[in-house]
């Protein structure tokens, strides 16, 4: 697992949205985690995304069903780790 980690600006997002919305579409997402600091016109959004090392789609048990939250079943995952 690789972590990678961005500071979006609040007054000017665009690039550095774009350089995120890339690495999400083109990589395996794991965990997306989202912070805003506030700090006057420098303020931002810190957001960290683990992704999935090696080839291929995520295993069908780390895919959240259309509720948003499902049990992990463990014994999948690590079969794909194979």
């Amino acid at each position: 697992m690789t972590q990678r980690f961005f500071a979006i600006p609040a007054c000017d997002p665009v690039a550095a949205e774009a350089e995120l919305n890339q690495l999400l579409t083109a990589s395996r997402v794991l965990i997306v985690e989202r912070h805003c600091v506030a700090s006057g016109e420098a303020s931002f959004r810190a957001v960290c995304v683990r992704i999935a090392s090696g080839p291929g789609p995520l295993p069908q048990a780390l895919k959240a069903d259309q509720a948003g939250a499902r049990r992990v079943d463990y014994r999948e995952v690590l079969r794909g780790c194979e």
